[in-house]
Protein backbone atom coordinates (compact mmCIF):
# COMPACT_ATOMS: atom_id res chain seq x y z
CA UNK A 1 0.00 0.00 0.00
CA UNK A 2 1.34 3.78 -1.01
CA UNK A 3 1.57 5.44 1.45
CA UNK A 4 0.41 9.67 1.35
CA UNK A 5 2.54 12.70 1.48
CA UNK A 6 2.42 13.77 4.79
CA UNK A 7 1.79 18.23 5.03
CA UNK A 8 4.95 19.83 6.00
CA UNK A 9 3.99 20.14 9.68
CA UNK A 10 3.59 16.38 9.97
CA UNK A 11 7.68 16.07 8.34
CA UNK A 12 8.67 15.52 12.23
CA UNK A 13 11.66 14.29 13.72
CA UNK A 14 10.16 11.12 14.24
CA UNK A 15 7.93 10.92 10.96
CA UNK A 16 11.54 11.90 9.07
CA UNK A 17 13.96 9.27 11.42
CA UNK A 18 11.34 6.31 10.77
CA UNK A 19 11.89 7.34 6.61
CA UNK A 20 15.61 7.31 6.71
CA UNK A 21 15.65 3.90 8.98
CA UNK A 22 13.59 2.36 6.76
CA UNK A 23 15.74 3.42 4.18
CA UNK A 24 19.00 2.11 5.18
CA UNK A 25 20.18 5.07 7.02
CA UNK A 26 21.13 4.39 11.19
CA UNK A 27 19.79 7.73 12.30
CA UNK A 28 17.83 9.47 14.25
CA UNK A 29 16.48 13.00 13.87
CA UNK A 30 16.47 15.54 16.31
CA UNK A 31 15.39 18.69 14.58
CA UNK A 32 14.25 19.81 11.76
CA UNK A 33 14.44 23.64 10.23
CA UNK A 34 12.60 24.28 7.17
CA UNK A 35 12.50 26.91 4.40
CA UNK A 36 10.86 27.43 1.16
CA UNK A 37 12.80 27.02 -2.26
CA UNK A 38 11.39 29.40 -4.84
CA UNK A 39 8.09 29.45 -6.15
CA UNK A 40 5.82 26.81 -7.69
CA UNK A 41 3.42 27.14 -9.90
CA UNK A 42 1.38 24.35 -8.46
CA UNK A 43 3.16 23.22 -5.64
CA UNK A 44 5.59 24.11 -2.86
CA UNK A 45 9.30 22.90 -2.44
CA UNK A 46 10.88 23.38 0.72
CA UNK A 47 14.67 22.58 2.33
CA UNK A 48 14.64 20.33 5.24
CA UNK A 49 17.81 20.84 7.34
CA UNK A 50 18.27 18.19 9.48
CA UNK A 51 19.98 17.58 13.26
CA UNK A 52 21.16 14.47 14.74
CA UNK A 53 21.33 12.55 18.16
CA UNK A 54 24.64 11.42 17.44
CA UNK A 55 27.15 10.98 14.49
CA UNK A 56 24.59 9.25 11.80
CA UNK A 57 27.40 8.00 9.16
CA UNK A 58 26.28 8.87 5.21
CA UNK A 59 22.79 10.33 6.66
CA UNK A 60 22.09 13.42 4.24
CA UNK A 61 22.66 16.90 6.32
CA UNK A 62 19.52 18.10 4.36
CA UNK A 63 16.17 16.93 1.94
CA UNK A 64 14.36 18.72 -0.06
CA UNK A 65 10.00 18.37 0.45
CA UNK A 66 8.06 19.00 -2.85
CA UNK A 67 4.39 19.21 -1.63
CA UNK A 68 0.80 20.35 -3.84
CA UNK A 69 0.36 23.76 -3.16
CA UNK A 70 -1.52 24.99 -0.17
CA UNK A 71 -3.96 26.97 -2.84
CA UNK A 72 -6.66 25.78 -3.73
CA UNK A 73 -6.90 26.91 -7.12
CA UNK A 74 -3.12 25.90 -8.06
CA UNK A 75 -3.87 22.51 -6.03
CA UNK A 76 -7.30 21.65 -8.81
CA UNK A 77 -5.10 22.96 -11.88
CA UNK A 78 -2.48 20.08 -10.65
CA UNK A 79 -5.04 17.83 -10.32
CA UNK A 80 -6.83 18.57 -13.48
CA UNK A 81 -3.81 18.44 -15.76
CA UNK A 82 -2.34 15.54 -13.79
CA UNK A 83 0.87 17.45 -12.89
CA UNK A 84 1.08 15.97 -9.66
CA UNK A 85 0.62 12.15 -11.01
CA UNK A 86 3.22 13.09 -13.75
CA UNK A 87 5.85 14.60 -11.34
CA UNK A 88 5.78 11.96 -9.02
CA UNK A 89 6.36 9.26 -11.53
CA UNK A 90 9.06 11.47 -12.54
CA UNK A 91 10.69 10.89 -10.08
Amino acid sequence: MTEAVPTLAEMTPEWLTQRLQENGFDATVSAVETGPIGTGQVGATYRLKLTYAGDPKGAPPTLVAKLPSNDPLSKATGKSHMTYIRESRFY
